[in-house]
């Protein structure tokens, strides 16, 4: 069983990472580095704050909110050097992508007339 301690230590550094979304969402965006980001993104979606990059969230179906800003950076270590991609959060500033299918005008073939 861990001591009272570690429990704290471990409530302590979500705190802070919340603490870096919410000054992310006042203008103050975080940055964090690639091992930051591994572990700081997977532990926030346990808590429903997901943030991913506007490549991530376009492929997960959803578009920026107008007028959404990132609220911080993260670095990505590519083979031949490292990154930075802006982060934002899915649940608050991004929309679904209606579905092309769901849109019979967007679909029908030209006809021969």
């Amino acid at each position: 069983m861990a001591s009272p301690n570690t429990a704290k230590e471990r409530i302590a550094a979500i705190q802070r990472m919340l603490n870096d979304v919410v000054d992310g969402l006042d203008g103050n965006g975080f940055s964090w580095s690639a091992a930051q980001r591994d572990e700081r993104v997977s532990l926030l979606e346990h808590v429903g704050i997901t943030l991913r990059t506007k490549t991530q969230l376009n492929a997960m179906g959803y578009r920026l909110k107008h007028g959404a800003q990132p609220v911080g950076v993260a670095r990505y270590k590519a083979p031949l050097h490292c990154y930075e991609e802006p982060l934002y959060i899915l649940e608050y500033q991004c929309v679904a992508v209606p579905n092309a299918s769901a849109n019979p005008q967007k679909n029908k073939q030209p006809t021969d007339d």
